[in-house]
């Protein structure tokens, strides 16, 4: 070819992903958990102090209750926490395996462009340009709900198609050749069935996390029987049977429960 195309080699800022991983912090949403399971222990220590004085007719609000919806509120919990750390590893491996594709399909290209024609250099960076992403950066976000994960799942799902299309395309010119392992057509269809294991993996977990939380949400905050809920009736309780003066509902009135913003 008598002139060559502007290189590619810079990736548009958009289609950069992250792949930093970052230190882990505490939610609002975890430590409003958090507060609530410390809550709901030390009501009942409380509870266990008064003695035989703590005598509820409610089920939801005896000793045997309150601490069978704990235990349930803690399994819960650790259950999210450790999905949600599962997912996090997971979305950050594919951030890191997708923030390089658009390099990939860069090396790919100029290895092409050597010994291809202007209408075939031209359909294939048209296809890098799709490999690459345009528009708005999806990032992988803690807490996706369901139409962030499918919304990620498509666009990961569309980059690895129009790589996969880039590879097609210039292998079946029968021109690309690559003297570099990691370039060679069996080489990349390698990698971007690894790119689909990577994205698959991160959206299952993204999902489990989903389903742990609304599991965990409707035991912390989910209306009648649940933990918050029994904390703020245990107060009521003490409130009738003891006096809004008495020393014991002062006590249990500094307890703080609080419910999760919807």
């Amino acid at each position: 070819m008598s002139e060559k195309s502007k290189s590619m080699e810079t990736a548009p800022a958009a289609a950069k992903e992250s792949a930093a991983k970052t230190v882990r912090k505490i939610s609002k949403e975890e430590s409003g958990d958090t507060m609530n399971l410390a809550a709901m222990d030390d009501t009942i220590v409380f509870a266990e102090g008064l003695g035989e004085r703590y005598n509820p007719a409610y089920d939801t609000i005896k000793l045997a209750g309150l601490k069978t919806c704990q235990a349930g509120c803690k399994a819960a919990f650790e259950s999210l926490r450790e999905s949600d750390s599962r997912a996090d590893d997971a979305r950050n491996k594919r951030a890191a395996a997708f923030s390089a594709l658009g390099k990939l399909s860069t090396r790919v290209y100029n290895a092409f462009y050597i010994a291809a024609s202007k209408k075939q250099a031209a359909d294939a960076q048209a296809i890098v340009k799709k490999v690459r992403g345009g528009g708005k950066r999806l990032k992988d976000t803690q807490n996706p709900d369901a139409k962030t994960i499918s919304t990620s799942q498509m666009k990961m799902e569309s980059r690895i198609e129009n790589m996969r299309r880039l590879v097609s395309y210039v292998a079946g010119t029968g021109i690309y050749a690559s003297n570099e392992t990691d370039l060679t057509a069996k080489a990349l269809g390698t990698h971007i069935d690894s790119l689909v294991t990577l994205n698959d993996q991160a959206t299952r977990l993204s999902t489990t996390v989903a389903a742990d939380r609304i599991k965990k949400d409707k035991l912390f905050y989910d209306g009648e029987g649940s933990l918050v809920d029994r904390g703020l009736d245990v107060k009521k309780y003490i409130k009738s049977a003891f006096g809004a003066g008495s020393p014991e509902y002062a006590a249990i009135s500094k307890i703080k429960f609080k419910n999760k913003k919807r």
